[in-house]
């Protein structure tokens, strides 16, 4: 066995790993996901000089700076954890528009979050896989907005920032088929609060690609020395050149109306509860306290499973 000492905040993963997330814990907290052939830990504000890990051998890789170890934690909660939310927003709004056009269900006695079957990829209709990888494409775009081209480059081992947004949009790609093959429900997903997520997690996906698309490049203070267009454009190319593996269709218009659309059909499940939670509305089908703990344990659970599989 392997002692790896690790300093603050740095990140140990195997980059083929299967990321299965803990949804319901904050975006800042420490995160551990397992699969039956690997395994990633992001180490975060640990408090002491050294940790000796009780693991080793060629699948861990620890890095070697805090601005890698930062991409790697920023890249698990908006690629893995941010598609599972964009999974289950899909989820419920489309459940919502069955009950409608059915008159079966109002909003009002909607079960929020629910414990409905998570949508996933293979199980969407062709429009529905160009929307989640729309989605998916445009949470790639926001990491190259927020980190450096040299922390970009050196994360994945590469010489050129092309072949850094490559290999970010192929890890996102096999992540995405991944998630096809592991049943999840709305209910642990959205555990962690439906209206926290839709704003942390939804919301802020459409509003950061708005902010970068509005901004002035400033030359002399930017990370970049791409444009925040030239960017969205390398990340599309990317989506684009492996025509072969079942990739959407993607063009940077349908990218943009993919995601003001989820967040406009989205938003009406948000503000029901919003209302249910600040006690304006009473239902037997919002979350209950005990409810939110069960989500958390099958969570723990989950986790435990797939860890112990190794």
């Amino acid at each position: 066995m392997t002692n790896l000492a690790i300093d603050q905040r740095l990140s140990v993963q195997s980059e083929t790993e299967e990321e299965f997330s803990s949804d319901d814990f904050d975006d800042n907290s420490s995160s551990l996901s397992s699969s039956n052939n690997s395994s990633k830990i992001n180490l975060q504000s640990l408090g002491v000089d050294q940790v000796c890990l009780p693991f080793g051998g060629s699948v861990v890789v620890t890095t070697e700076t805090e601005a890698k170890a930062k991409y790697f934690s920023r890249r698990k909660i908006l690629l893995c954890n941010g598609t599972h939310t964009t999974l289950a927003f899909i989820t419920l709004v489309k459940e919502m528009q069955k009950n409608q056009n059915e008159s079966v269900t109002p909003l009002s006695d909607m079960g929020l979050p629910g414990n409905y079957k998570l949508l996933d990829f293979a199980r969407a209709d062709e429009e529905g896989k160009r929307m989640i990888w729309a989605w998916l494409l445009a949470r790639c775009y926001i990491i190259t907005q927020e980190f450096s081209e040299e922390v970009l480059k050196s994360s994945h081992g590469v010489s050129s920032m092309k072949e850094a947004v490559k290999s970010l949009v192929d890890y996102a790609w096999i992540m995405l088929q991944r998630f096809s093959k592991v049943p999840d429900t709305t209910g642990r997903v959205l555990s962690g609060g439906v209206v926290k997520r839709y704003n942390g997690r939804l919301k802020n996906v459409l509003e950061s690609v708005r902010n970068f698309q509005n901004q002035k490049q400033d030359t002399k203070e930017s990370k970049q020395s791409l444009s925040a267009e030239q960017s969205l454009n390398m990340v599309l190319e990317a989506a684009a050149e492996d025509t072969t593996a079942g990739r959407p269709d993607v063009s940077k218009r349908f990218m943009y109306q993919a995601l003001r659309d989820l967040v406009s059909d989205a938003m009406p499940i948000a503000k029901e509860k919003e209302r249910r939670d600040s006690g304006l509305v009473a239902t037997s089908n919002a979350s209950s306290p005990v409810e939110t703990r069960k989500y958390r344990f099958m969570s723990a659970m989950r986790k435990l499973f797939w860890s112990s599989s190794q």
